[in-house]
């Protein structure tokens, strides 16, 4: 009944094919997904203790494996998981785009994403479940050095910064625990990428010292350039190493690659 009110809104509202797809698409997929049941009107029509119990049971295994947040006491854990949204993207949506203040962090229950550069010419890094990315909104809200898409359908939970902030209000020692935890994280992963590009450059110099004497040997140095240079680009921060995918420093965009879930994505 509520896809035939929708389809009937649309055509009367004369809503362009190519979006009346990506609807029915939406529809198909929570039915397939869910037997037509929409996750967020069902947790939303709930009462907040039987909410948060619910997004508990469903969320507790994937923020636990997230290390600023897997050394909380029970009251706030049970507070921050209460405070994560679900949302479903389809193929091509944008969770994040390159440029905007970032103002929530995703972590994937299914599906795939990838981070890309603000032309999507490039793929920093490919996400799946258990990962998360954007966690420098809890610590600022600055803008996005990376765009998120969804490859397939995904489904993710998000955590806002001002949600956060509530959790902070009612347990300030724990919420800087969590700060410098990210911080830690973050640090990290810099130091990660900055070996990285150093590598990088290090290569193109190698073979560019090299091409006038043998040709086909700098090609070689090239390939494995970009197959070597990127392992830095951690996934997301999540539990699994992400599969990395790198381009020639002829690309189009061959700027230093920050990691998934880094600094200011």
């Amino acid at each position: 009944a509520k896809v035939e009110r929708m389809r009937g809104l649309m055509q009367h509202t004369h809503v362009p094919a190519h979006i009346q797809e990506r609807v029915f698409r939406y529809y198909e997929y929570v039915w397939s997904r869910f037997s037509g049941v929409n996750e967020k009107e069902i947790l939303d029509s709930l009462p907040r203790s039987l909410r948060t119990d619910l997004v508990k049971h469903i969320l507790r295994p994937l923020v636990t494996t997230i290390p600023f947040f897997n050394d909380l006491s029970e009251p706030m854990e049970h507070l921050l998981i209460g405070l994560f949204e679900p949302r479903i993207a389809l193929d091509g949506d944008a969770l994040m785009v390159y440029g905007e203040i970032g103002k929530e962090m995703f972590v994937i229950e299914r599906g795939t994403l990838h981070v890309t550069n603000e032309s999507r010419s490039m793929v920093y890094a490919t996400l799946g479940a258990g990962d998360y990315i954007g966690e420098s909104c809890l610590l600022e809200m600055t803008p996005r050095t990376a765009s998120v898409y969804a490859v397939g359908y995904v489904d993710t939970y998000y955590l806002t910064n001002d949600n956060f902030l509530q959790a902070a209000e009612k347990f300030p020692s724990e919420y800087l625990q969590i700060i410098d935890a990210i911080k830690a994280v973050i640090a990290e992963k810099q130091r990660k990428n900055e070996a990285a590009r150093l590598a990088k450059e290090q290569a193109i110099k190698a073979a560019a010292a090299t091409t006038a004497q043998d040709p086909q040997m700098a090609t070689a140095i090239a390939i494995s350039t970009t197959t070597t240079a990127a392992p830095a680009a951690t996934a997301g921060g999540g539990g699994a190493a992400a599969a990395v995918m790198t381009m020639p420093a002829s690309s189009v965009d061959s700027s230093p690659r920050p990691s998934a879930g880094g600094r200011l994505w």
